[in-house]
């Protein structure tokens, strides 16, 4: 059986949720076995997808209802704002930023700029094309994506959408 069979065949709150653990423990896996460059490219989508799922879970979806109406109107928000992919760190802060906002329950300003913050380093360090590019040395970057996860995975996030 291909691997493609073995998965879920939407995307969904709950599935993301579970990947994000995954990825995770994949790349403290690599970090283990000092293969830094691979880490700092798991860990930082759990960092987007850490983002994404504050976005979604402050959406009207269900955690196991298929989030692709949701993923299309972000492709159209984020072309219409000149963001080049949905992978991009910013456009999700400032995505679920607006969100807070939008809904009346606007983040804490300081919990906002935060996050803004967080993730303009995060994209100092990652980018989904870091997977086309050779393995180099990446111990420094993943000591920062590192403690960038933490706080992404940390009590403090669910802050974020409730």
């Amino acid at each position: 059986m291909g691997l493609l069979a073995r998965i879920s065949s939407i995307d969904s709150i709950q599935e993301m949720e579970q990947a994000k653990q995954d990825r995770f423990l994949d790349g403290l896996a690599c970090a283990k076995q000092e293969r830094f460059f691979v880490a700092c490219y798991l860990l930082g989508y759990v960092i987007e997808m850490a983002l994404k799922l504050a976005y979604f879970r402050l959406r009207p979806v269900g955690v196991a209802q298929n989030l692709d109406r949701e993923l299309a109107a972000a492709r159209q928000m984020s072309r219409a704002r000149g963001v080049r992919s949905l992978h991009d760190m910013a456009f999700w802060a400032e995505s679920l930023i607006e969100e807070r906002k939008r809904t009346g329950r606007p983040l804490d300003a300081v919990l906002a700029l935060e996050l803004a913050t967080r993730a303009g380093q995060v994209a100092q360090d990652w980018t989904e094309v870091l997977h086309y590019r050779r393995s180099v040395p990446a111990d420094d970057a993943y000591v920062r994506l590192r403690a960038q996860v933490k706080w992404f995975l940390s009590a403090r996030q669910q802050r974020l959408w409730s």
